[in-house]
């Protein structure tokens, strides 16, 4: 069985362009800031967008997660079942030498 995983072996560290960058370099960028204040995007529906756009890859992530989870299982079982069959066969190998020692 491998070893169990660190939170260490994973960087988790948010990179500069993901903290706050993505509303407020959409609305300070230089083609917003000409537009009229009335048809400015509002951070609201700028943050709701970005929500929305984070809870799809979340949902993809999940799923793929979930299909992982269920192939390690699988593997698993299969793993038990080899392991089951080798002890059968080297039973059954013994018993193949035993014989042939006495017809020997």
């Amino acid at each position: 069985m491998p070893p169990p995983l660190d939170y260490t072996d994973f960087d988790f560290s948010l990179g500069e362009e993901v903290a706050f960058a993505p509303c407020t370099a959409q609305l300070e960028s230089s083609t917003l800031v000409q537009m009229p204040p009335q048809r400015l995007p509002s951070p609201e529906q700028c943050w709701r967008d970005l929500m929305d756009q984070h809870q799809k890859a979340l949902g993809d992530v999940l799923e793929a997660d979930s299909q992982l989870q269920e192939t390690l299982t699988q593997k698993q079982e299969e793993l038990v079942t080899l392991q089951e069959s080798n002890v059968q066969l080297k039973e059954l190998a013994i018993q193949a030498r035993q014989l042939a020692a006495i017809l020997d």
